[in-house]
C-alpha cells in the first residue's frame, strides 16, 4: 500500500512566523509605515507555503511532503525584516520614541 508522509519543522516555521509578527508589531510605530496593507499582505501570502515533494523510495510507493516557507511570503517577510533593521540602526532613537507616542 502507497504511503504519503508529511513533514513540517513546526518549530522552524513557530519561530519564523512569531518573527514575522513581531517585525510587523516593531514597524507598526512608525506613522508612515502602511501596517494594514502589509497585514493583509502577510495574511494573503499564507496560503503559498512550499510543499515540495521527494522521496528516497518511489519504487516502494512511499511519498514524503516538506511543508516551509519560500516563494513571494519568503520575499515579503525578508524585505520586512530588513526594513525593520534599517529603520532601528539608522533613525534616532528620539525619533522612534516620538513616532511610538503618536
Amino acid at each position: 500500500m502507497p504511503k504519503l508522509a508529511l513533514e513540517a519543522d513546526e518549530v522552524c516555521l513557530d519561530d519564523w512566523l512569531r518573527q514575522l509578527i513581531g517585525t510587523l508589531t516593531s514597524l507598526k510605530q512608525f506613522s508612515e509605515f502602511p501596517f494594514d496593507e502589509f497585514h493583509r499582505l502577510v495574511l494573503g501570502l499564507l496560503a503559498e507555503l512550499s510543499v515540495s515533494f521527494g522521496s528516497s523510495t518511489p519504487d516502494a510507493g512511499d511519498l514524503r511532503a516538506t511543508c516551509g516557507v519560500a516563494g513571494n511570503l519568503e520575499v515579503c517577510a525578508t524585505a520586512l525584516f530588513a526594513l525593520e533593521r534599517y529603520l532601528h540602526r539608522f533613525l534616532p532613537r528620539e525619533t522612534v520614541d516620538v513616532e511610538s507616542k503618536r
